[in-house]
């Protein structure tokens, strides 16, 4: 993971650890609109599935795939995952969908016009809406190295 993936992961915790339970959501929702809207880490986006669907997508994230949150929100929580990465990632979804949190993982990310692009992809446990969903921050690994 790299060094921006690792601030990113630092400020998804401390939100998710100091929010009041009753709060957490909303207060999630205002982290991940905050984040992808003026964090300092170009090529960040951060987005909410329930085990099944996306439920929220700020417009970064919704850009990294190469959408618009509307495009994003409702699309099948696997559907930016390749094929042959899928037997990966599902055990990823289960565990988030758990409560634990999956190690980080570096993998192709399939945009919405099917081209992959190499991201860590970040999952958290999160309650959302009262329910137990899987907080997703990606970080384009590509921007870096254009930026390095």
């Amino acid at each position: 993971m790299n060094d921006a993936a690792r601030y990113f992961a630092a400020v998804l915790t401390m939100a998710h650890h100091t929010a009041r339970p009753d709060l957490r959501a909303a207060a999630l929702a205002r982290l991940t609109a905050a984040l992808g809207d003026g964090a300092p880490v170009p090529g960040r986006g951060v987005y909410i599935h329930d085990g099944t669907r996306i439920v929220h997508a700020t417009r970064e994230a919704a850009a990294l795939l190469g959408g618009t949150s509307a495009r994003i929100v409702g699309r099948a929580s696997m559907s930016m995952v390749h094929a042959s990465r899928r037997p990966l990632v599902a055990p990823r979804i289960a565990l988030t969908m758990s409560g634990r949190q999956a190690p980080v993982w570096r993998g192709p990310i399939l945009r919405l016009e099917g081209r992959p692009v190499l991201m860590d992809v970040i999952a958290r446990p999160i309650l959302w809406e009262g329910r137990l969903a899987s907080q997703i921050a990606l970080v384009d690994l590509g921007d870096y190295a254009r930026l390095a």
